[in-house]
């Protein structure tokens, strides 16, 4: 376990992951993973006693946990003492305050894909338009263009 650390500099670490760094990888891990991006929580401590269904996405928790990540690595690697310090210390409470609840849960969503044998390019090439076989399901459903499997239900 880390020790407490308290901050040296009164003004805040600059951060390395831009807006736009954290929006294309998000757009990648949504491509790569599509429909097996979200995840039922288990624990979320707001609702403990409640009956709702709480669902997180994989994608945005492994980002969140890379954005505070890599602010501190980069930031570490400086070499500065002070800059140094309170990146652990940021990277500590951090930890404790969100990521740390984060990658318990989002692991066990992850073992679950990684071990029940999905296979990505399958799941992601149903969703594709193939020359004259018309949209998407999920379009033509938003669309209300209904085939006849749709009316028999």
């Amino acid at each position: 376990m880390l020790p407490q650390t308290e901050k040296m500099l009164e003004d805040e670490l600059e951060k390395y992951v831009t807006e736009l760094d954290y929006n294309l990888l998000h757009q990648k891990w949504l491509q790569a993973l599509g429909e097996y991006d979200s995840f039922y929580e288990v624990f979320d401590p707001n609702i403990q006693f409640g009956d709702e269904t709480v669902t997180a996405s994989i994608s945005e928790s492994l980002l969140d946990i890379y954005q505070d990540l890599k602010d501190f690595l980069t930031a570490y690697s400086l070499g500065d003492e002070m800059i140094m310090n309170d990146a652990l210390a940021d990277c500590v409470y951090h930890f404790e305050d969100s990521w740390g609840q984060r990658l318990v849960n989002v692991l066990r969503a992850v073992h679950m894909l990684v071990y029940s044998n999905v296979d990505f390019a399958k799941a992601h090439n149903d969703d594709e338009v193939q020359p004259g076989t018309g949209s998407p399901e999920w379009l033509d459903k938003f669309w209300g263009n209904n085939t006849e499997e749709d009316n028999n239900v």
